[in-house]
């Protein structure tokens, strides 16, 4: 059994975009979090009317696009990550934030083959890697956090990464090293789609913004020759979405990160490399940091909740 990590002294900030701090769905999170270890701020949506998501809209609208509905609740939920990014409210290396249907990821289980799911190498069958202890589940969350940081500290490729997740949806697209947290959790590069639970790195927070609001290869994509791009929407108006893409088609150039394609020499290993994997070497696109990528995160969305949430200020907002 991995003995699990030091539970460090220092209060973390957890930002939760919420549109009213008197909701059940904003409560409920506000106590998981704290009973983490974090100190709790509530962060107000961009309100739909705000020029700033008019302007989006404007930027990525298709004459195809249906006439019902409004991809309104998107951009200003997007854009809303985005306002955190460069403003970075917190003194701490790591932005943390959440947006408010949290809730633990109930168990995990492996769904691939090697070398990206882990198995039992006797039986050769899919088996279920972990489940949060029955005693203190938010204890373990905490170590895993603290983990995941120092994972992100421990080598001159990771130390690139401007993110963390904590909670995930996708599939790895490229083999890279993959480090043992407590409780054979583990972390690994990835891309993914979910924004619900993650940290941002200070000193790429601003950079990453700039470069995925204002790329000019976005409005090409979303326009298309003549405006008839076939681009889903959700690539034009979900931050989450547009970052898949962005990572995926190796576009993040860290500013304190020159060498590309190949880890360097040596590089250390501080924390124990599960042998259930085949490590590579090859480092073709920079990826930010998954927890438990095909286990399914730390963290998931509360499925019972619903996915649209109205308020007489900002309207509706989509998560």
């Amino acid at each position: 059994m991995h003995e699990p990590a030091r539970i460090p002294t220092r209060r973390r900030v957890a930002h939760v975009i919420s549109l009213d701090a008197h909701s059940s769905r904003y409560r409920n999170t506000w106590s998981l979090l704290r009973k983490i270890g974090f100190e709790v701020r509530r962060v107000q949506p961009i309100p739909l009317n705000d020029s700033r998501v008019i302007d989006w809209e404007s930027r990525f609208r298709r004459p195809t696009d249906p006439s019902v509905g409004s991809p309104r609740p998107s951009i200003s939920l997007s854009l809303t990550h985005l306002r955190l990014w460069n403003e970075f409210p917190t003194d701490d290396e790591w932005l943390y934030i959440f947006e408010d249907d949290l809730m633990l990821q109930p168990s995990g289980h492996s769904a691939l083959l090697k070398p990206y799911g882990r198995h039992d190498r006797r039986s050769g069958k899919h088996t279920q890697t972990w489940r949060w202890p029955d005693d203190d589940p938010e204890r373990l969350a905490r170590c895993l956090i603290s983990e995941a940081e120092s994972a992100a500290n421990s080598t001159e490729v990771f130390r690139a990464t401007p993110m963390i997740y904590f909670g995930c949806s996708g599939f790895h697209h490229h083999r890279s090293a993959v480090v043992s947290l407590a409780e054979r959790h583990t972390v690994r590069m990835c891309d993914c789609l979910c924004l619900h639970a993650y940290a941002i790195r200070r000193p790429f927070a601003a950079r990453l913004a700039e470069q995925l609001f204002s790329r000019r290869e976005w409005d090409a994509m979303g326009r298309g020759v003549g405006g008839n791009s076939s681009m889903h929407s959700m690539y034009r108006y979900n931050l989450d979405v547009m970052l898949r893409g962005f990572f995926g088609s190796g576009m993040w150039n860290p500013p304190e990160y020159t060498t590309r394609g190949v880890a360097p020499d040596g590089w250390p290993r501080p924390l124990t490399i599960s042998p259930d994997y085949n490590i590579t070497s090859d480092w073709k696109l920079l990826q930010p940091l998954c927890v438990d990528m095909e286990e399914g995160g730390i963290f998931t969305q509360n499925l019972s909740l619903a996915t649209t949430v109205s308020h007489t200020f900002s309207g509706v907002l989509a998560w």
